[in-house]
């Protein structure tokens, strides 16, 4: 794919430009127990900004994500879904 730019971390009070420039925003987190009672604020940030979420963290913020339908889960970890669920937003914005 020649559109997806992955980029270094970006202050608090610049996000909002690069939010405008984007199409879906991605939230990854390693599997770990901890981490499934985790809020992250990228997550109501990319929401906030009215992109969807490819979201690769189960927990509670799944559960956030799905309620308000705000994007699709993936699997943490599991590359072909990640590559499918980036498909089906490409064909499906």
């Amino acid at each position: 794919m020649t559109n997806v730019s992955f980029l270094e971390s970006i202050a608090k009070n610049e996000i909002a430009e690069v939010f405008a420039a984007v199409d879906a925003c991605v939230a990854i987190l390693k599997p770990i127990d901890v981490y499934k009672t985790t809020y992250p604020n990228k997550v109501f940030d990319a929401m906030a900004a009215g992109k969807p979420v490819l979201l690769a963290i189960d927990g509670v913020v799944r559960e956030v994500v799905e309620n308000a339908e705000a994007g699709l889960f993936v699997e943490p970890g599991n590359s072909q879904m990640m590559a499918d669920k980036v498909q089906y937003l490409t064909h499906h914005p």
